[in-house]
């Protein structure tokens, strides 16, 4: 009996140090992917590679350290101690699996692809190197989708309140590192096509103003004609939404029931209204409608982007001068059209929409014709994808489909238990969406319906041209007035929902499987506004919400039951 009691406590003391070295090993790993992220973000593909190997060599040696006897002996104990130490075991390997076998291939291959040319010599982009790249990717992506499998068998919930945040991490980590290899891969699959690689394209491109927010973004501003053949860019013509997208002719394209419910035809027949729904492939169609009912071409697609996503096109061609206005730079051009602008042109809305289109036209001229691709340009390219700024439909259903699983397509996400979404509709035809800052917060979930907070906070100065100004009767200039629309999980219903702690009217409705409801808030200068919802339905935290692209990012808290 003592003898079996010696050798217990000598197993718990190995394992302890055992435990110590793991953890040592995550936080140095961790360290990494914060360098990794920093210098993909910057387009250094060289320090990403050093960055991820090192990061793969902590989660290799964490992997070893799990293997060690008493670990593996305590992982098959019956009981509670047996299920953590089984739970911290797989996670370590599947995050070393997610590491070693997926991001390491997968950033390697990027930087052989870049040397191998897909940047051509001529700047432009090589849609057959984009193909091949994709091939390569393939064994990666898999490698995490099945690390991401090993993880989902863990249930972070169940242990102890000291491992299961770190464990969650782990697990999130993995999920969000199987998604974003699987979206490259489908996306790289889907690109030589998109490039004209098969055939030209022309695309419709919508610039979208995020001062005043629509839920895919902004209304359309501007627009212009971009042909694409083989991966190299020409722009054909551009223009403004007041002079060459009128309100539809005809009707409204059909998108079911609940769409007309939230969304009546004689909104969304106008361009700046096309997106209204969340879901851009609406918008892009509507966007079509509003084209080709002027007696021209369809096009084979819809791009939108905003300032934010028009930044990385401008990355490393300097001042690009403007016909009638300000020179842009990367990192000026959000300032210049959501805020320069309108404080220049007060009084001449002509003049800024002639500068506007102006701006256009210089910047994919600088950026698409005269410009390189280069790791960088595509690097920052991709952040404004994944944050949104960036959204492209297809014509082609096929295209589509591919796009979609790429995560460039803009689609509403699927509904799912531990998902909410916030979208915000400015409901003043104001600009003053360039001052409003959004904060998300989630609590609650574990042992009751989680509760959904929306803060919101406006920045605008004292005085706003009056262009910007909320036009709504008798509010102040500068007050912002927006409807938020909580997108909640089947199932879920919002069953209060206070307005700085005042009961509100609410609208509701459902979406592509979503329930929605919607209440309209006034959020003075200077002040900030806090929506609650109260949710009714299954007791399962929220993880995840999903939010619009914004000047300003929404921060988001949504920490589930740790």
């Amino acid at each position: 009996m003592l003898g079996a009691v010696a050798v217990l406590l000598v197993l718990g003391v190995w394992a302890a140090v055992a435990g110590a070295g793991v953890a040592r090993h995550a936080r140095a790993a961790q360290a990494e992917v914060a360098s990794v992220r920093t210098a993909v973000t910057s387009g250094d593909l060289g320090a990403a590679e050093a960055a991820t190997a090192r990061a793969s060599a902590e989660t290799s040696a964490a992997a070893h350290d799990v293997d060690a006897l008493p670990l593996v002996m305590a992982s098959h104990v019956p009981g509670k101690l047996g299920e953590v130490v089984g739970a911290l075991r797989t996670a370590v390997h599947a995050v070393d699996q997610a590491v070693s076998r997926g991001a390491l291939p997968a950033v390697r291959s990027g930087g052989d692809a870049l040397e191998a040319g897909v940047v051509r010599s001529d700047g432009s982009l090589d849609p057959a190197a984009l193909s091949r790249l994709a091939v390569q990717l393939r064994p990666a992506a898999q490698q995490a989708e099945l690390a991401r499998a090993s993880a989902a068998g863990i249930d972070p919930a169940g242990l102890p309140p000291g491992l299961s945040g770190r464990v969650q991490q782990a697990v999130d980590g993995v999920d969000q590192l199987a998604d974003g290899l699987t979206r490259t891969e489908a996306l790289l699959g889907a690109l030589p096509r998109v490039l004209g690689s098969d055939r030209p394209r022309t695309y419709l491109v919508g610039f979208q103003n995020t001062a005043e927010l629509r839920p895919t973004g902004g209304i359309i501003g501007t627009w212009a004609l971009l042909d694409v053949t083989d991966g190299r860019f020409r722009l054909s013509d551009a223009g403004s939404n007041a002079d060459d997208l009128e309100r539809l002719t005809g009707p409204v394209r059909d998108f079911g029931a609940e769409y007309s419910a939230l969304y009546p035809a004689q909104q969304s027949s106008y361009s700046q209204n096309v997106g209204l729904s969340p879901h851009f492939p609406y918008a892009a169609q509507l966007l079509t409608d509003l084209w080709t009912a002027q007696g021209r071409p369809a096009p084979d697609g819809v791009i939108v982007l905003d300032p934010s996503g028009l930044a990385p096109l401008l990355r490393g061609a300097g001042a690009v001068e403007v016909p009638g206005g300000p020179p842009v730079t990367a990192d000026d051009v959000v300032d210049v059209v959501l805020r320069q602008a309108y404080d220049r042109f007060d009084g001449d809305n002509t003049g800024r929409k002639a500068y506007l289109t102006a701006l256009v036209g210089a910047a994919f001229e600088r950026g698409l014709g005269g410009g390189r691709w280069d790791a960088g340009r595509l690097a920052a390219l991709g952040t404004a994808v994944q944050d949104g700024h960036l959204q492209i439909w297809s014509a082609d259903p096929d295209e589509e489909s591919a796009l979609e699983a790429g995560g460039v397509a803009g689609s509403l996400p699927e509904p799912a238990t531990g998902s909410a979404g916030v979208y915000l509709t400015n409901i003043s035809a104001s600009k003053l969406d360039y001052y409003v800052h959004e904060q998300v917060q989630v609590t609650g979930g574990c042992s009751a319906p989680p509760t959904l907070s929306v803060g919101l906070r406006n920045d605008a100065p004292a005085r706003v041209p009056e262009y910007v100004s909320n036009k709504l009767p008798g509010v102040d200039p500068t007050t912002e007035t927006l409807a938020v629309a909580l997108y909640l999980p089947p199932g879920t219903r919002a069953a209060e929902v206070l307005v700085d702690g005042v009961e509100a009217e609410v609208e509701t409705g459902t979406e592509r499987g979503w329930g929605v409801t919607r209440v309209s808030v006034a959020v003075p200068r200077g002040q900030a506004v806090t929506v609650q919802a109260t949710l009714d339905g299954p007791v399962a935290p929220i993880t995840e919400v999903h939010t619009q692209p914004l000047v300003h990012a929404a921060e988001v808290s949504a920490p589930g039951c740790s």
